[in-house]
């Protein structure tokens, strides 16, 4: 055996190149069994004893010995059985063998269900293909956890943030974990958005199961063009029908807003922009907005919502503030 992984699976050999290349640290526990291995299988042995002619070149005293009992014939016939095996490089070569049996099969089942994470910062947009060929959709700002191969009965991922998913169809169901809510699929397309301990699901295509992470009985059937929301309560909101085309338009790299309160527009602009926006009266939290933004510049952003909303906005020291107009302190 030249390498470890002669008689692996393809995709056993490609999880395992993923693994080496990920630190040098892998790369070094593995060349170390190799040498383990490779050492243990060109050690030479010496011959094994001639237990027959040693014994017949023994000298026997004249008066005859007892008769051994059946015991002790027993006893000498498992000695000479196992002396073999029992020889100390016959047996430093065993325990080697074993131990790297065992210290490969710990790291691969560890590896295998090793779970990974992935993450985006202000401004990023990132796709990942999952093993099963699921791909996903990371939105700025956003968290997912998944394991490196599925081996289970279910497909578990977890997200913060926001998400698109493009599950691939088998016949294992595919489970999304929020801080709210799990939402549970077998094949289709959908987007989950989770951010302030609230969950929103939007279905593109096929058909989802959206239930509180806490009451699995309150769970709501969500079809194509339809979406559900899970904020304080434990149970999902009634299904209502969207456009689908326009609130998943982040992935085009829109900004969208359907009905949105100003803290949560706010929010998705210092992750787009990555800059920070600050409300100087709490009030304006209250207002909501419906509005669609394509790639344009910060400023011209803030002074759309400022219109529509009836407040102003300011850039002091880098910082933007939000205040109501007739706020005369807060003036520029």
């Amino acid at each position: 055996m030249n390498s470890l992984n002669d008689n692996i699976s393809p995709q056993e050999k490609q999880n395992l190149d993923k693994w080496l290349a990920e630190s040098d640290e892998h790369q070094n526990q593995y060349n170390l069994i190799s040498k383990i291995v490779a050492a243990g299988q060109h050690m030479e042995f010496p011959d094994d004893p001639d237990v027959n002619s040693a014994w017949n070149s023994f000298e026997f005293p004249q008066d005859p010995l007892p008769e051994p009992s059946l015991s002790a014939r027993f006893g000498n016939w498992l000695s000479a059985s196992t002396s073999n095996i029992l020889q100390p490089r016959r047996l430093a070569f065993a325990t080697a063998v074993i131990l790297v049996v065992a210290v490969f099969s710990t790291w691969y089942y560890h590896s295998m269900h090793e779970l990974l994470k992935i993450s985006t910062g202000n401004t990023q947009i990132r796709q990942v293909t999952l093993s099963d060929g699921t791909r996903i959709w990371l939105n700025s700002g956003t968290e997912l956890s998944y394991p490196r191969s599925f081996r289970e009965k279910t497909r578990h991922v977890t997200v913060t943030g926001e998400a698109f998913f493009d599950v691939a169809k088998t016949s294992t169901p595919f489970i999304v974990r929020t801080d709210r809510g799990t939402i549970k699929v077998l094949g289709t397309r959908f987007n989950v958005w989770s951010r302030e301990q609230a969950t929103r699901v939007i279905v593109e295509a096929g058909r989802v199961k959206f239930s509180s992470i806490d009451d699995s009985s309150s769970a709501v059937i969500l079809t194509t063009g339809f979406m559900s929301t899970l904020a304080h309560s434990n149970t999902p909101s009634v299904p209502e029908q969207v456009s689908t085309a326009q609130l998943l338009g982040w992935r085009q790299g829109k900004l969208v807003f359907e009905r949105t309160c100003l803290p949560e527009i706010l929010a998705e602009l210092e992750r787009y922009y990555d800059v920070p926006i600050h409300v100087d009266n709490r009030a304006l939290n209250h207002k909501s907005l419906t509005a669609t933004f394509d790639r344009l510049p910060i400023e011209k952003v803030l002074y759309s919502i400022c219109q529509s909303l009836d407040v102003r906005y300011k850039n002091v020291d880098g910082v933007y503030v939000i205040y109501k107009a007739d706020n005369e302190a807060a003036q520029p």
